[in-house]
């Protein structure tokens, strides 16, 4: 029976020496998510008083998962939003906690094809909690119309589509 045990301990710590503690995903501390911009038209139909003030809708992509490196720290964020036919993929890059960050930003379709416009690489920019860095999505005029029709009220119209990669919560 000690035997038996010994066997399963000289097992799990070479298991363990080989696939090594840092090779298990962890949550990063990075958020993105995908931002829907629009404005209120008056409902009342006329044209005076223009149109309200800027507001946006939000979908929060899945959280990151944290890749240990040997002289880089670097996360990743891979996932989908419910109004938008793309796989977002996000790679994080900081070499310290002090130091400027970079990104790469890929908008893969249904095939696997990158959107127009991407992959984008951002670099030596410094990540802020609060709004953090954002990227423009341009889709086509009849995302635009689905989108409109299925997130906003029906006097709203979509000014623009952005990615906004930042640091999360609970580094803030």
């Amino acid at each position: 029976m000690i035997m038996k045990i010994a066997a399963c301990l000289a097992a799990l710590l070479i298991a363990t020496s080989v696939f090594g503690e840092g090779e298990q995903p962890q949550n990063s501390h990075f958020a993105a998510e995908v931002r829907y911009h629009f404005r209120d038209r008056p409902s009342d139909g006329s044209d005076e008083g223009g149109v309200s003030a800027p507001a946006h809708e939000s979908e929060a992509l899945p959280a990151a998962v944290h890749k240990r490196g040997t002289a880089q720290n670097s996360s990743e964020i891979r996932g989908q939003v419910k109004h938008l036919p793309f796989l977002f993929v996000i790679s994080i890059t900081e070499k310290s906690s002090n130091e400027k960050t970079s990104f790469d930003v890929k908008l893969l379709d249904k095939n696997g094809k990158e959107a127009a416009g991407f992959p984008k690489h951002i670099t030596g920019k410094t990540m802020d909690a609060d709004d953090g860095i954002s990227v423009e999505i341009s889709v086509d005029d009849r995302w635009r119309s689905q989108i409109a029709r299925d997130l906003l009220s029906k006097d709203s119209f979509l000014t623009y589509i952005s990615l906004v990669v930042r640091r999360s919560d609970e580094e803030k």
